[in-house]
């Protein structure tokens, strides 16, 4: 995956430890998801093929995910704890985030893109 301007301004304009968070995950997405690639979607980094795979955003304190409700639901005994609404999962900062997991979801969305 290509690493494009917009999503290194996006993270840049973040704080240090969200910029941390944020780096990773993103490293991690693209070792993943290879050929994948990233875009600026409703104002946050996301990764895409057909169609959009994962969204992911810093907030003031925590790591923003964006899976999809049904990816949230077939996941649920994993990510219970972090969901925060129908479609969102919130990861504090300066707890351990698990990026395993999250990489999870979104092979999970990316391989049952319709």
């Amino acid at each position: 995956m290509e690493f494009i301007p917009e999503i290194d301004a996006y993270i840049e304009a973040q704080d240090e430890v969200a910029q941390a968070a944020l780096h990773e995950l993103r490293r991690r997405l693209a070792e993943a998801l290879p050929t994948c690639y990233e875009k600026i979607s409703y104002g946050m980094p996301t990764i895409a093929d057909k169609k959009v795979v994962f969204h992911y955003s810093a907030a003031k304190k925590h790591l923003g995910i964006y899976p999809f409700p049904e990816t949230i639901d077939h996941f649920i005994n994993q990510v219970g704890q972090y969901r925060t609404g129908k479609g969102t999962l919130a990861f504090p900062y300066g707890t351990e985030i698990p990026y395993e997991l999250l990489i999870t979801l979104a092979q999970y969305n990316y391989q049952n893109q319709a």
